[in-house]
């Protein structure tokens, strides 16, 4: 008897932070019927092309090891994410010879989700009307960003705020009262929709010198 050959005609289906797998069996199964399956998974670099394993927080559904159905579920997956999955078919000999695998890749893009919120914003230039500032990136974008959504309204007056957009991350609120307090808030989107708004940020504008 003898390892199994690959299994064939691996395909996927894909959402934000999960892959679903199916596959057929291997057309040899070594002549042996203990074939099962293990998946190995790869997060693969958008810019450099280099491959890490996947980690510990990905779970497998129903297991990544001893699989003896032809399908896996893998959730807990990041957003926006270039994977590869190692579809390999072994059996009671494989082991014997570990250097030859015969596996079928699956190379996939998890979809986009909604952005995180943004966690970093730096007031700068301040004017008796105007208010400067300024914010990073969300910790996980989940996607690309196209705008910005900056909420902002004079301190409890909640009721009655004003919507800007931005695409860059920085901004000049204009318009404002001299001396008084003003509550910001930011949220970025994604083609999937917008995230949450941040934690309510307050500044206070400069007063009228006399």
């Amino acid at each position: 008897t003898r390892p199994p050959s690959a299994p064939r005609s691996a395909i996927s289906n894909v959402n934000e932070t999960s892959v679903f797998l199916e596959w057929i069996p291997p057309a040899d199964s070594g002549g042996r019927k203990d074939v099962s399956y293990y998946i190995a998974c790869k997060k693969c670099n958008w810019h450099s092309g280099l491959c890490e394993a996947c980690g510990s927080h990905v779970r497998y559904l129903p297991q990544q090891n001893n699989l003896k159905n032809t399908s896996v579920m893998m959730v807990d997956l990041l957003s926006h994410t270039n994977y590869t999955f190692e579809i390999e078919a072994v059996n009671g000999v494989s082991g014997q010879n570990p250097s030859t695998r015969h596996f079928v890749s699956v190379n996939v893009t998890t979809n986009q989700a909604a952005p995180s919120p943004i966690t970093n914003v730096k007031k700068g230039k301040v004017a008796k009307n105007s208010i400067s500032f300024s914010w990073q990136e969300p910790d996980r974008p989940n996607g690309i960003i196209l705008e910005y959504e900056i909420k902002y309204f004079e301190k409890d007056q909640d009721t009655s705020y004003t919507i800007i957009k931005s695409k860059q991350t920085r901004i000049t609120a204009d318009g404002l009262k001299p001396a008084s307090a003003y509550v910001f808030q930011i949220r970025a989107r994604t083609s999937a929709g917008y995230g949450g708004f941040s934690r309510r940020y307050e500044f206070k504008t400069s007063p009228v010198l006399v």
